[in-house]
């Protein structure tokens, strides 16, 4: 395992998540309620980084334990009983080295799980779920973010099923060789050789349904989306997608979208991101883009990384930072309209750590899910509503996608 002599305590696992059952509608306390969410990009982001440089960024870095960090004892804090890392490897890098990048992260999650036995459960099906859920331990999974990772190649996808693969996210911001991109669908259509799905990305949905794989349409276009829903057999997620009524970003869904996966009895789980909550989010950031453009273009340069120097950047002006930052009631409202349009069973937590610079105020990592679990309560959202949310309507799905056809 070189990998972790190269990244060591990536992640650091200390106490597991108790799981609690029985809560009460009418009671006050939220502590029982446990949460899972589908979407963290730190496997690919400290792979990235270590494989990069060999030193950190200060003030960021989980490894400094700061800023948007993922370690299980702030976890633990935020009552949180399972995490489905985000698997991903960056189509603008490593060309054709995906699936094998993608292994390395996946033997690195599994590694630190089991270095931590009393705590954490690596968890691949539905029934180690279960299992782990039931022995109160913090249940660590994989999701694969991106398509392209199975380089056109449906052994690997097969491959990625046997090692746990929660879902596949069919493209992110690139186009594959048989699904359109969002990105591409409205950016540039006219120069795309086909739109939606082709013969082979109809393969590749039917080896979903039959491997148990959920299918996530997040970064998905609408031509493929709704090309998708013609042929799925199985329930349909959205990792980390927000509602487009809200905000108008073609990385958020519309109704007939929302409808569509409510009818499959799929689940949508909210990204965090404030770009994706708040509409008005992009305007204050290029603002602050124009003023502080050529100090971040400098960090950039100096980590050999464009986003890495955004990071550090915010990190040297935190005020002004949290000044961009729309309230937790933003994110709450995307929750509130999925909920009430399709029912408070199609709607869960993507939350997108480690993959954006800017959450709603009251959410600055995974220690913090009891502050959206209070703006729930808040809003009028009982202790059994905010459970199906948390952690409930992702084991149905993920259990409905295991089950045979």
């Amino acid at each position: 395992m070189i990998y972790l002599k190269q990244i060591p305590y990536l992640i650091t696992f200390c106490v597991a998540a108790s799981f609690i059952t029985n809560c009460s509608s009418s009671s006050s306390d939220l502590s029982s309620i446990q949460f899972i969410d589908t979407h963290n990009d730190i496997p690919h982001n400290q792979f990235q980084e270590r494989k990069a440089r060999n030193f950190r960024i200060p003030g960021w870095s989980p490894f400094d334990g700061k800023q948007f960090n993922f370690l299980l004892d702030e976890a633990n804090e935020g009552q949180m009983a399972a995490q489905v890392f985000s698997v991903f490897v960056n189509s603008n890098e490593d060309s054709l080295l995906y699936y094998d990048l993608a292994i390395q992260q996946i033997d690195t999650l599994k590694a630190w799980s089991e270095r931590n036995p009393n705590d954490v459960a690596w968890v691949t099906n539905a029934s180690e779920f279960e299992q782990a859920m039931a022995n109160g331990k913090f249940a660590a999974m994989f999701g694969v973010e991106g398509g392209h990772i199975i380089e056109e190649n449906l052994d690997y996808l097969d491959s990625l099923a046997a090692r746990g693969a929660a879902y596949l996210t069919l493209t992110w911001n690139n186009s594959t060789q048989w699904a359109t991109s969002a990105a591409d669908e409205v950016t540039r259509p006219d120069e795309m050789p086909f739109l939606g799905l082709n013969e082979k990305g109809v393969q590749v949905i039917h080896k979903m349904n039959e491997l148990g794989v959920m299918i996530d349409v997040s970064h998905l276009g609408e031509k493929s989306f709704w090309d998708v829903v013609k042929v799925a057999q199985k329930p349909i997620i959205a990792s980390h997608s927000c509602v487009w009524e809200l905000t108008p970003s073609r990385r958020n869904l519309k109704n007939d979208q929302i409808d569509a996966i409510a009818a499959s009895d799929g689940v949508i789980f909210v990204n965090f991101y404030s770009g994706f909550i708040d509409s008005t989010y992009s305007a204050r950031y290029k603002t602050y883009d124009q003023k502080y453009g050529a100090e971040i273009d400098s960090l950039g340069s100096a980590y050999a990384n464009s986003w890495y120097g955004e990071m550090e950047h915010f990190s040297l002006h935190p005020e002004e930072m949290n000044a961009l930052r729309p309230p937790l009631s933003a994110l709450v409202d995307h929750i509130d309209y999925i909920a009430k349009r399709v029912g408070i069973e199609h709607v869960g937590l993507g939350a997108d750590f480690e993959g954006a610079e800017s959450f709603p105020l009251g959410i600055d990592g995974v220690k913090d899910y009891p502050n959206l679990a209070r703006a729930l309560k808040e809003r009028g959202y009982s202790n059994e509503d905010i459970q199906k949310i948390g952690w409930q309507n992702f084991a149905r799905v993920y259990k409905a996608n295991q089950s045979p056809l």
